[in-house]
């Protein structure tokens, strides 16, 4: 079994890829300067609560310290981004509201996941 930081640090890069992912996804029936922000951030939403399901999946035990912690790093990620990209400081608080929904979100439908797969 993995010590808990590399865990969370695997969970983090997951979520990330899949946020990562959905944006792609979201963007992909537009030309390159046309996508829809708003579109692609559902998009990037949805992608990443199946990628805290699949963080929340892959956790043995204390998943709700696991889920917090890789929570955090992600959110410190997405400020890093920002502030390289030129983003506002506001985008930043905004991913904040939105980040424990997905944690939230995904853990249960591992939890579902998890109980539909022991029945």
């Amino acid at each position: 079994m993995l010590p808990l930081p590399i865990r969370v640090l695997r969970d983090a890069v997951i979520v990330m890829l899949f946020i990562v992912l959905g944006g792609w996804v979201g963007a992909a029936p537009y030309a390159a300067d046309a996508a829809d922000p708003l579109f692609v951030d559902v998009f990037r939403a949805v992608f990443g609560t199946i990628g805290f399901a699949v963080g929340g999946y892959l956790a043995p035990s204390r998943r709700p310290l696991q889920m917090t912690l890789t929570l955090v790093v992600i959110w410190l990620m997405a400020g890093l981004a920002i502030a390289l990209g030129g983003g506002h400081a506001a985008g930043w608080f905004m991913v904040l509201v939105f980040l424990p929904i997905m944690a939230v979100l995904g853990g249960g439908l591992a939890l579902l996941v998890e109980r539909l797969a022991r029945e």
